[in-house]
C-alpha cells in the first residue's frame, strides 16, 4: 500500500493535468459559448448550441489524462522499484481522486448554470445527460461511475501501448470489440431487443459501468510490461 501511495503522489505531482485542467476546460467552454453566441447576435442570427458539451469535454480530458498519466509515470515508477500491482493500485487511487474532484466541479457548474438561468442566455452547457433525464440522485451515482469507467479504460489503452506499442493498441481494440460483440450476441440470444430495452434500467446501467471498470482494471494489470520487480512481493524494496 505504501508503494501505491508513492505511485499516486507521482501522478498527482502533474498539477496542471490533475488539478488545473478541468476548471480551465469548464470555464473555457462557458466563455467560448458566450462569446460565440454574442458574435452571432451581433449579426442578427440566433443559434441554440447543443447542450451537454461541458460535461463531455471534461470526460474527454479525463480520458486523455488517464492515458498520459500511466504512460509517462510507469517508467519512473518501475525505476524506483514500484511493482506492477502497486502501479495499478496507485493509478486507481489517482482515478478516484479525479472522479471525486471532477464530480464536485460538475455539481458546482450545474448549480451556477441553474442560478444564472443558463449563463444568462438560457444556454445549458452541463445539464444534458446529467440532470435533464434524472435528478440529483441520478447525478451522484451516474457521474462518478461513468467518469471512473472512462479513466480506467483510458489507463488500459496506455497499458496496451506500453506492452506492445502500436500492435498493443490494435490488440486492445480487437479485444474490446470482441467483448462488445459477444455481449450483444448473448443479449440477442436471451432476449429480443425490444424486451431488453424495456427492462434496461438504472441498475443495469450501474452494473454495466462497474463491470466495464473491473474488466479494464484486469486488462491494465495483465498488459503492463514486466519491469525489474514485476511481482507484488513485499520483499521488493522501494
Amino acid at each position: 500500500m505504501k508503494r501505491s501511495l508513492v505511485m499516486a503522489r507521482i501522478i498527482l505531482s502533474r498539477r496542471m493535468t490533475c488539478w488545473y485542467l478541468s476548471p480551465i476546460i469548464a470555464f473555457g467552454m462557458v466563455a467560448f459559448i458566450l462569446v460565440f453566441r454574442s458574435l452571432l447576435l451581433t449579426t442578427g442570427q440566433e443559434l441554440h448550441i447543443a447542450a451537454g458539451g461541458g460535461s463531455t469535454a471534461i470526460a474527454v480530458s479525463l480520458l486523455a489524462s488517464a492515458i498520459t498519466a500511466l504512460a509517462t509515470c510507469f517508467p519512473l515508477a518501475t525505476a524506483v522499484g514500484i511493482t506492477r500491482c502497486d502501479v495499478v493500485l496507485g493509478n486507481l487511487l489517482h482515478h478516484l481522486q479525479a472522479v471525486v474532484y471532477n464530480t464536485l466541479l460538475l455539481a458546482g457548474m450545474l448549480v451556477l448554470e441553474g442560478a444564472t438561468g443558463g449563463w444568462f442566455i438560457n444556454q445549458p452547457i452541463f445539464g444534458t445527460g446529467l440532470l435533464d433525464h434524472g435528478s440529483w440522485f441520478t447525478f451522484w451515482w451516474f457521474t462518478p461511475l461513468s467518469l471512473l469507467a472512462t479513466m480506467v479504460m483510458g489507463a488500459s489503452v496506455a497499458a496496451a501501448w506500453l506492452w506492445r506499442g502500436t500492435l498493443g493498441l490494435l490488440l486492445h481494440a480487437a479485444t474490446t470489440m470482441a467483448i462488445f460483440m459477444t455481449t450483444l450476441w448473448l443479449i440477442s440470444l436471451c432476449w429480443d431487443w425490444a424486451r431488453f430495452a424495456a427492462h434496461f434500467n438504472a441498475g443495469w446501467l450501474a452494473g454495466s459501468l462497474a463491470l466495464a471498470t473491473v474488466l479494464a482494471l484486469t486488462g491494465t494489470r495483465a498488459r503492463l510490461p514486466v519491469g525489474r520487480r514485476p511481482t507484488c512481493s513485499r520483499r521488493a524494496s522501494v
